[in-house]
């Protein structure tokens, strides 16, 4: 005898209710990633308001998020919804942020006081962020001196695990152009991140990678970098430059010493 089909669920209907407002303090949004082995992404959120909640319609939000790394609180509003209930990760999101005045000091091997602002707008998969961020004393310890770090970014953010993909950041130190891509993924047995980009700066003035890289007041030596590498940053509690590799070149034109002593 063939056996009986399965018997099949009957999805029952959502409330139509809207709430006016919500209002959540100190809480905790725990998303978990669809592919096994990974960590669980988890935010911080606090004085979080939703308003115009309902099934099957979006609604608004602002509230305040604790960036982990490093410590500082993110402001942001936008909308949410509508909820996807079989691909949660499917869930459209947008809005904007701020980031104010994020100390860099606790990261081992830079410094610096980091701000940024941007907005952001897809599906909870897969965000789409364009902003900025200024860094005006950014510095690698313990080897150079503080110096001014600008960047314009774009970037996909995988919101379920926090994976990011760069594409690309333009940033601007001193008076130097830099572009760089590539992926900051997180890797769970390290209790980190693995960083690996694409660097190129076409016509680098060297003067200003001297100021990052020595302590001296005047750089020893002037003129124009062609620089081109690969860059990893491996995770791990060890300053900046124990664990980066590059693998490129760099070609300096027109270089000129400070002084013939």
């Amino acid at each position: 005898e063939p056996a009986p089909p399965p018997a099949t669920k009957i999805k029952k209907p959502l409330p139509r209710i809207t709430i006016d407002q919500v209002v959540c303090d100190n809480t905790t949004l725990l998303i978990l990633p669809k592919q096994s082995g990974k960590q669980p992404l988890d935010f911080d959120i606090h004085d979080l308001i939703l308003t115009s909640v309902g099934a099957g319609k979006p609604f608004k939000f602002r509230g305040n998020l604790t960036n982990a790394k490093p410590v500082r609180e993110i402001r942001t509003n936008g909308t949410f919804g509508p909820w996807q209930v079989d691909d949660p990760g499917g869930t459209a999101v947008s809005g904007s942020y701020t980031f104010t005045d994020a100390d860099l000091g606790p990261l081992p091997g830079i410094g610096g006081i980091l701000s940024s602002s941007g907005k952001y707008s897809g599906v909870l998969q897969s965000i789409e962020v364009e902003g900025v961020t200024d860094t005006p004393d950014f510095s690698i310890d313990p080897v150079g001196r503080a110096v001014p770090l600008h960047t314009e970014f774009s970037a996909t953010v995988d919101g379920t695990n926090g994976d990011t993909y760069l594409h690309p950041v333009r940033a601007t130190l001193i008076h130097s152009q830099i572009t760089a891509k590539g992926s900051v993924v997180r890797v769970p047995e390290k209790q980190g991140h693995l960083i690996v980009l694409d660097v190129v700066a076409p016509r680098a003035r060297l003067e200003d990678l001297l100021q990052l890289a020595t302590k001296s007041t005047q750089p020893m030596m002037s003129g124009l970098v062609n620089l081109r590498t690969k860059m990893a940053l491996p995770p791990g509690k060890v300053k900046v430059l124990d664990k980066l590799t590059l693998d490129g070149e760099f070609d300096v034109s027109d270089a000129r010493f400070a002084s013939r002593s």
